[in-house]
């Protein structure tokens, strides 16, 4: 088929190629078949039915939150157990040291009484204890020893003789019995100051 113009008769080669030149410029649909997922969108709007590829660093991804590694801590060995050193055993009451008195010695300080709780107890010689003899304690003097004992705050004297070990009390030199304290009138007044005379020195 020829067209006349003008110029002269174009052909049927450059009417195709009009036809061409049309097509070209009208927009191509892009095919609705690929499902919308996490690596595709649709854009909205009149190119809606356009698939955009998503980047893979673009993916929605939960956020994670790293927790930070604790280091375990190095074991510590318990401490050694600290050896308890036994408890020093408590000294010994050991009486001060009077001076041995001989016959014809005279000495002076405290006397006291033991009486009911001791009755019938053995003494330190080896005899019984009893509290209505004439008889006293004395640290140092042997047994057997026959003194004279006064009351100074009455005058009054007594003779016992010493079968026992005591008083072991600071400041006391002398425990009379019972009833050598009631003849110089001394169970009132519990502690007295006395004189002490050796009349015979005994020999244990």
């Amino acid at each position: 088929m020829k067209f006349r113009t003008r110029n002269g008769v174009f052909g049927v080669g450059v009417l195709w190629m009009v036809v061409l030149l049309l097509a070209g410029c009208a927009p191509t649909n892009v095919s609705r078949d690929v499902p919308a997922g996490p690596d595709r969108d649709y854009h909205g709007g009149a190119d809606r039915d356009m698939v955009v590829k998503r980047p893979a660093k673009n993916r929605d991804r939960p956020a994670v939150r790293k927790t930070p590694q604790r280091r375990p801590r190095p074991a510590v060995a318990p401490p050694a157990p600290v050896a308890r050193r036994p408890a020093a055993p408590a000294p010994a009451l050991i009486p001060p040291k009077l001076p041995k008195m001989s016959a014809g010695r005279t000495n002076y300080g405290k006397a006291s009484y033991y009486g009911k709780k001791f009755h019938g107890r053995r003494t330190a010689s080896g005899e019984v204890y009893n509290q209505f003899e004439l008889t006293a304690a004395h640290r140092t003097l042997p047994f057997g020893t026959v003194c004279r004992v006064t009351n100074l705050s009455n005058g009054k004297s007594v003779r016992v003789r010493i079968n026992d070990r005591g008083p072991f009390v600071k400041g006391r030199i002398i425990d009379l019995s019972y009833r050598a304290s009631q003849i110089v009138e001394g169970i009132r007044a519990g502690v007295f100051d006395v004189k002490i005379e050796i009349l015979e020195y005994g020999k244990k």
